[in-house]
């Protein structure tokens, strides 16, 4: 044990300080040690002490003072203490050994060093960025209120409940806690109890509730009835902070933490965490809301625009599909057409606006009527998309878009064709070759329209003619693995005896999230007699050799 001048010294130091035997057991406390700690020194030198470390840091701390004990190396490690007012917060233990002139150890003397502030500090900024990070990345509104209460329980909180205003209802969204049978029945409770915004102080006033002690009959005097008194009770609430989810003045609901009686009670700085948290949240939440109102707004808008009904024609089965990106928060300009003329041809398009939202939305539309338009004038497909980049010339001239167009003939099954900067469309000749159909021209915008008509004459029953956007091939950032696995799945004769060509393709090509807008049209050639009766044929194996296609021009 130090000398008596040692102690002196060591009592006028501001931290905790400690003494050990060369065992490492403690054999003197300073004053701060039972001033902080509340114990006495009999029963700090009984073993009272080890009751202070934190249950989630006794394990660790232990194990570190055991090692240092074992090897003789200065101890450095990271602890939460209790005060004496069962409070936690967080010390830095350092301790070295003392040696006499052979090298043995003499005592032990340590030091625990308050640092709850700066790690506190920083645990919050770390935990603060995390869910950040992760609520920027949410795709959706569901999605960023998933986030958020997956990063707050269990680190900050038992339960996280996130309500929001509705209609000028407060309406309970997402609970989450780590035990399901405990969120079901919360959401029971929810349903037979719904929360009243009038009821919400912090609706009220903008102002976090922070209620570190939960005192039962404080809970209990909200209660309707005996069942929601019991359901309360059952709840075990211990501590409570609420904090308002507002951006831009408007108060867009609550977020809501527990911590049950078990656990310790939330300290003045986790509810300044939890507003910090719920200020990052709320500005997240805002944006997710407008872009998801945005693309329900571009998406009612966009299937207003898109044909409800496609042409009937002997001899020819039609099919659509559009899927609409879920990894992105607007709606894409993606369009297909297909309309008869007077003289019996059919027109089909299909064409990709660049951008998102409803912008995109509103160009397409106008795009597809002015293929409409002058497809009814009579035009081919290479002076209908001419008509159409004056078009986009005139309304947008600062946008883009590709464009395949195409008018078959069914008294022979002719296909007239031009495109504008989109991708190919795919004919499959019975028997599964496929044919490109390209001509290169640059997209629409660009100031240089392509005169190029190409022509496939007598098109044969049993050949599949397959239009598409670019997410299809896109959707796993691999374009050539995209055409690759779009070409294999178009030789398998699996794709003319499918109820639904178009969904068959989708399904068989995109094996994951769509990362854009998606749209497809298929045309399967029938034999006629058979079709009549409602029976595909893909029995002829005659192969559409590639020269069989010829430029028009103009």
């Amino acid at each position: 044990m130090p000398a008596g001048g040692w102690r002196a010294t060591l009592e006028a130091i501001p931290q905790i300080v400690w003494t050990a035997d060369p065992t490492g057991r403690p054999d003197w406390f300073n004053a701060r040690w039972y001033a902080y700690t509340g114990l006495s020194a009999d029963a700090s030198l009984a073993g009272a002490y080890l009751d202070t470390l934190h249950r989630d840091d006794y394990a660790a701390a232990r194990a570190a003072y055991a090692r240092v004990l074992a090897t003789g190396e200065p101890l450095n490690s990271e602890y939460r203490l209790r005060a004496a007012d069962g409070t936690y917060r967080w010390h830095l233990g350092t301790a070295h050994p003392l040696r006499d002139e052979s090298g043995a150890i003499t005592c032990w003397i340590g030091v625990s060093t308050d640092i709850d502030a700066r790690r506190r500090a920083a645990d919050g900024m770390a935990f603060v960025a995390d869910a950040s990070e992760a609520l920027g990345n949410a795709p959706d509104l569901d999605a960023a209120l998933h986030v958020l209460a997956k990063h707050v329980v269990p680190v900050l909180a038992d339960w996280c409940s996130v309500y929001l205003v509705r209609e000028g209802k407060l309406t309970p969204h997402t609970i989450h806690h780590r035990d399901p049978v405990k969120r079901a029945f919360v959401w029971d409770m929810m349903r037979r109890y719904p929360p009243r915004p009038e009821d919400s102080a912090v609706l009220r006033t903008g102002e976090p509730l922070y209620i570190p002690v939960v005192k039962p009959a404080d809970l209990l005097d909200s209660a309707e009835d005996d069942r929601h008194r019991a359901d309360i009770e059952r709840l075990d609430v211990g501590s409570i902070v609420a904090v308002p989810l507002a951006a831009r003045g408007s108060a867009l609901g609550i977020m809501q933490l527990m911590r049950e009686q078990r656990r310790d009670a939330f300290s003045p700085g986790d509810r300044d965490l939890a507003v910090v948290l719920a200020q990052r949240a709320a500005v997240v939440l805002d944006n997710a809301r407008i872009a998801e109102r945005e693309r329900r707004i571009a998406r009612t808008f966009q299937e207003a625009a898109l044909p409800r009904e496609l042409p009937r024609i002997a001899g020819l089965r039609l099919d659509v599909t559009y899927v609409p990106s879920e990894r992105d928060a607007g709606i894409g300009g993606d369009w297909y057409d297909a309309f008869a003329l007077r003289d019996g041809k059919l027109v089909v398009s299909i064409g990709d606006v660049a951008g998102k939202g409803v912008d995109a939305a509103v160009l397409m539309s106008s795009l597809r009527q002015a293929i409409r338009v002058a497809a009814y004038q009579g035009l081919d497909p290479a002076a209908i998309l001419a008509a159409t980049d004056e078009a986009l010339a005139n309304e947008r001239p600062d946008r883009i878009a590709t464009a395949f167009v195409g008018i078959l003939d069914p008294s022979a099954w002719t296909l007239a064709y031009a495109s504008a900067g989109h991708p190919p469309a795919l004919l499959r000749a019975p028997g599964g070759a496929l044919l490109a159909l390209s001509t290169g021209g640059p997209p629409l915008g660009l100031r240089a329209p392509s005169n190029a008509v190409r022509t496939v004459p007598a098109i044969a029953a049993g050949s599949v003619l397959v239009l598409h956007t670019d997410g299809l091939t896109e959707a796993t950032q691999d374009v050539i693995e995209g055409e690759r696995l779009l070409g294999e799945v178009l030789r398998d004769d699996a794709v003319v005896y499918a109820a639904n060509p178009a969904s068959f393709v989708l399904d068989a090509v995109l094996r994951e999230t769509a990362r854009d807008d998606v749209a497809i049209l298929v045309a399967v050639f029938e034999d006629r007699a058979q079709a009549a009766e409602g029976v595909p044929n893909a029995g002829n194996d005659a192969v559409m050799p590639v020269d069989t296609i010829t430029d028009a021009g103009s």
